[in-house]
């Protein structure tokens, strides 16, 4: 029996602009936990001092999920470590357990 691998693929139509928090909510809404997302982002980025807060809405009557990055101090801008997308896209088929 031979088994076929799952991929997920995400098309991102960024022509206009991405809102970083509603592309962080949609990846968390595909099924990515927040608590992974977290730590791979505080070492990819050596951030300390952070974590989402994620919670349930409706948005023009559609479930969605809204992230908000709170934390103890206002956090730099993430512009510089735009090179890492590639990094993020690759989270694919290694999410794992958020342990």
């Amino acid at each position: 029996m031979r088994v076929m691998n799952e991929v997920r693929l995400a098309y991102l139509d960024g022509a206009s602009g991405l809102a970083g928090d509603m592309l962080l909510g949609a990846v968390i809404a595909a099924g990515v936990p927040p608590q992974l997302l977290e730590r791979r982002l505080t070492r990819a980025l050596h951030l300390t001092g952070w974590r989402f807060e994620t919670k349930q809405v409706l948005r023009q009557g559609l479930p969605a999920v809204h992230v908000s990055v709170v934390g103890d101090r206002v956090l730099p801008s993430l512009a510089p470590w735009l090179p890492l997308i590639p990094w993020w896209m690759s989270l694919g088929d290694r999410w794992g357990s958020p342990s």
